[in-house]
């Protein structure tokens, strides 16, 4: 009955249908394209009387299509070099942010302990902090205490700060952080530095070098004589 009907169908109508059946063919050969385009190349491993084939590892799943092999073959190792280099950029990038951040920290040595005002040390930090790093890096972090008041406080300080810096110009974020104090305070160092050259003895010559001076000029006076 189907071939009956098919055989009074016009010759244009024959083609129409054709082509919309190759084209319904290409459409569902694009979608697998895409569907595995990021496929592995090579064998697929399968399962047969109880052992696997290959033995060693290998991805699972439908066969890679010809079209596949052959890209693989002639571009490899394209694209998989650039998943590569776009994981070490990442990790990089991962670690310069996290460097930027440990760099814009104002740590509690930045400030008075008493007052939580920013030391000098502090203002000089902040102010490389808002004209110096990079803007996709200012901000101005700060080393949280116990205190939610004192943090508060120092918060509010460098806002401040910040404004009296940058007069109109608008403040760039900032942020309190949990962080670990890498430095001690300017005014401990210094007193340290201080009473290190205060406590330094004179330098003073010794005996033994007295004598062997001696010597030498006895030494050079002998040979003199005898020539």
């Amino acid at each position: 009955m189907l071939i009956g009907l098919t055989g009074r169908w016009s010759s244009r109508t024959k083609s129409c249908l054709l082509g919309l059946a190759a084209f319904a063919g290409l459409a569902g050969n694009f979608a697998y394209g895409l569907d595995h385009a990021e496929g592995p190349p090579g064998d697929r491993q399968v399962e047969r009387c109880g052992k696997l084939w290959p033995p060693f590892p290998r991805p699972v799943g439908k066969k890679a299509r010809c079209v596949d092999q052959f890209h693989y073959a002639h571009y490899w190792p394209h694209p998989h070099t650039g998943e590569d280099q776009n994981s070490v950029r990442s990790a990089l990038n991962m670690q310069a942010s996290n460097g930027w951040v440990e760099g814009t920290t104002l740590f509690s040595y930045h400030f008075n302990k008493e007052t939580n005002q920013l030391n000098s040390a502090g203002i000089a930090h902040l102010e490389y902090i808002l004209f110096r790093v990079p803007t996709q890096y200012r901000t101005a972090f700060i080393q949280m205490t116990n205190s939610a008041q004192a943090d508060q406080a120092r918060v509010t300080n460098v806002q401040a700060s910040a404004a009296g810096m940058l007069q109109e110009a608008s403040l760039p974020p900032i942020a309190l952080r949990r962080a670990r104090s890498y430095g001690a305070n300017a005014e401990e160092v210094d007193m340290i530095s201080r009473k290190f050259l205060s406590g330094t003895p004179t330098p003073r010559l010794g005996g033994n070098a007295g004598s062997a001076t001696g010597a030498g000029a006895t030494g050079q006076g002998g040979a003199g004589a005898q020539d």
